[in-house]
């Protein structure tokens, strides 16, 4: 749990305590997923960095996010994570087989990190292992998550009712606590740190296979994830952290991340350019979070938090998390007005209206 000043620091309560959870463990058949790491890196990376820079563009949707998307993930994947997709680019035969495994990395990882509750349909790699192992991910999902309402709770307890970032009390706890003097409050909420929607779809067995296809793509981009994340642990609290209702928001949206400093479950907070400026005075001046292990709560996973930080650093070197952004606030505004008009001069723009649709469907479908 994080450490506010002694002064500060509140005892969990024990009066609702929390089961230990079992250790993560490999899915069954998860064994089997490959990690290429026969040639050295910094020569796959040339070759691919040299043929993503030879790409021509295909007149294609997201043409312009490719180069600056594919580096970004070859720049801050983990190393298993950057072998795995500088072969996939290396392998590539044309400019339109390049285009698909950025459009996979794009809509079957990307994507979903910013989806609000259903991930988006997946563009498969053109590459027939990673499609095998699309078969292999799919053998192992068998039932749907529903959301927990102990998971924020349980999370609250387990820090303190703090916001593990700005250090500030639940309001409602400090209403409990007589209101002390001196003491930053404000609304705090229980999050998941890879979003709920990756374990969510209609039905009651067998994943669809955009689900499968995801976690395909975050399992080979995030190797160490197999044996830390999976649809049934998608409510443990190695997933989950407290944070006040403003920096949610902002961590959902990929500008503030918990950054691994090398000392074990210590982390620097990194704030992005989209960052608001005037909430930077929230955290404190150190930017250190520390979790303390114990023996009733789970702390967050440190795997699970590096592939935070590392989507954070992919979104702000390239304009995928921008362009995102962009869909899901033109749907908000479409949805807003109740209907779209359709002008009789055949001046409106079926095809943006069609496109806004879609990705809305694709990040608000409740489940």
């Amino acid at each position: 749990m994080w450490r506010v000043p002694n002064e500060l620091y509140v005892e969990p309560q024990q009066e609702h305590p929390c089961p230990q959870h079992p250790p993560p463990t490999v899915p069954r058949g998860l064994s089997t997923l490959s990690t290429d790491t026969a040639d050295p890196l910094p020569s796959l990376e040339k070759d691919a960095r040299a043929k993503i820079q030879g790409y021509k563009n295909q007149s294609l949707r997201y043409d312009t996010l490719l180069k600056s998307g594919l580096n970004a993930f070859l720049t801050w994947l983990p190393e298993a994570g950057r072998t795995s997709l500088a072969r996939d680019v290396i392998e590539t035969s044309s400019d339109r087989q390049l285009y698909d495994v950025f459009l996979n990395l794009f809509t079957g990882l990307a994507a979903p990190m910013k989806s609000r509750s259903k991930t988006p349909s997946v563009v498969e790699s053109p590459h027939s292992k990673r499609q095998e192992h699309v078969d292999t991910v799919a053998s192992t999902l068998d039932q749907p998550e529903r959301r927990d309402p102990s998971f924020a709770a349980q999370l609250q307890l387990r820090d303190n009712y703090r916001c593990v970032i700005t250090g500030q009390l639940n309001t409602d706890r400090w209403e409990h606590e007589g209101e002390p003097e001196n003491v930053f409050y404000g609304p705090t909420e229980g999050t998941h740190i890879i979003p709920f929607a990756f374990a969510s779809w209609q039905g009651v067995s067998g994943a669809p296979r955009d689900i499968s296809s995801t976690w395909t793509v975050l399992y080979k981009c995030f190797p160490t994830l197999r044996q830390n994340l999976s649809v049934e642990e998608i409510n443990t609290l190695r997933n989950g952290i407290t944070l006040r209702d403003s920096v949610h928001t902002q961590f959902g949206k990929f500008t503030i991340a918990l950054k691994p400093t090398g000392i074990k479950n210590e982390y620097e907070v990194k704030t992005y350019k989209r960052y608001p400026p005037a909430d930077i005075a929230a955290i404190p001046s150190d930017r250190r979070v520390r979790f303390v292990p114990n023996t009733e709560y789970e702390i967050p996973s440190p795997a699970i938090l590096d592939a935070h930080w590392r989507m954070c650093e992919i979104f702000n070197a390239s304009a995928m998390g921008e362009t995102i952004e962009r869909h899901i606030q033109d749907w908000e505004e479409l949805r807003g007005s109740g209907c779209a008009v359709v002008r009789e001069d055949g001046s409106t723009d079926l095809a943006s209206l069609l496109d806004i649709a879609l990705w809305g469907e694709t990040f608000y479908y409740t489940t």
